[in-house]
């Protein structure tokens, strides 16, 4: 291998490169390499041959990332103007463009889409829940590796806030409904609890649940994400029905149903197609 190219947010690039990402955490929020950057690749360790070159393509400013700038370069050509273009994660980066220019925000939703600090959250492996779904019917679920559940994965997380909104299992400011024939509501560790799977049919046998607090963070980085999007809007003077497109990127955005995230509030109102 003689060429090789990196990209990340802003403090993974500088925790890669060896420099103090310090800069970056507090105002003006600028590190020490912004713009693109090349050396020799065994200087960082990395197995390649040993006359290899290391390319870092430029940051942009803050917590926007060569990895949001990388993903704009994989859009179709020409572009659908205006798009949204979001990637979705712990810092969530959000880009709005139009034929005036482009802006940019970075979100620090943190990690609950990733399952982190959600009581049955977790990445999204085998044993792991990735999608909901329903109709008329009951609620169903698919379990990455066709095993019992241990847990649910971000997109699944999504699909289960819009069916309990959907169903009125929740109130509009996330307060948990009492209990219903649907889905059964218990008072647990973290006060109240929803029961998705019982304790029969998980993988460790203890239920699959979702409590209060796991809905609190949900919420708050739902609201991140929505707030970044809801301020480039309004900076560009673009209405959210006027978007063309909205392209999702990251591993969290690859599996998300785009219907459900609407009705879960992570995005505007927009036509699902």
């Amino acid at each position: 291998v003689f060429q090789l190219v990196m990209v990340g947010n802003p403090v993974m690039t500088h925790l890669f490169l060896g420099l103090n990402p310090g800069g970056l955490a507090g105002v003006p929020f600028t590190g020490i390499i912004t713009d693109a950057f090349s050396c020799r690749a065994v200087e960082l360790g990395l197995l390649a041959h040993r006359d290899a070159q290391l390319t870092i393509p430029p940051q942009g400013r803050g917590f926007i990332g060569s990895d949001a700038l990388a993903g704009l370069l994989t859009l179709p050509d020409p572009r659908p103007l205006p798009y949204l273009y979001l990637d979705i994660g712990t810092n969530s980066e959000v880009i709005l463009a139009d034929k005036k220019g482009m802006w940019a925000a970075s979100a620090a939703a943190g990690p609950a889409f990733e399952g982190a600090g959600i009581r049955c959250g977790m990445r999204a492996v085998h044993g792991a829940i990735d999608h909901f779904c329903w109709d008329e019917g009951p609620l169903l679920y698919h379990v990455l590796g066709d095993e019992a559940p241990r847990g649910m994965c971000g997109s699944a997380l999504i699909d289960l806030l819009a069916w309990l909104l959907e169903k009125e299992l929740m109130a509009s400011n996330g307060n948990i409904i009492e209990s219903s024939a649907q889905v059964p509501v218990r008072i647990g560790s973290q006060g109240k609890e929803m029961v998705i799977v019982p304790a029969d049919k998980s993988q460790q046998g203890i239920p699959v649940v979702l409590s209060q607090e796991d809905v609190r963070s949900l919420q708050l980085a739902k609201s991140a994400i929505r707030a970044a999007i809801e301020i480039l809007l309004k900076e560009s003077g673009t209405r959210a029905e006027d978007l063309k497109a909205v392209f999702l990127a990251g591993a969290f955005g690859n599996y998300l149903n785009p219907e459900n995230a609407i009705k879960a509030g992570i995005l505007p109102s927009i036509k699902p197609d």
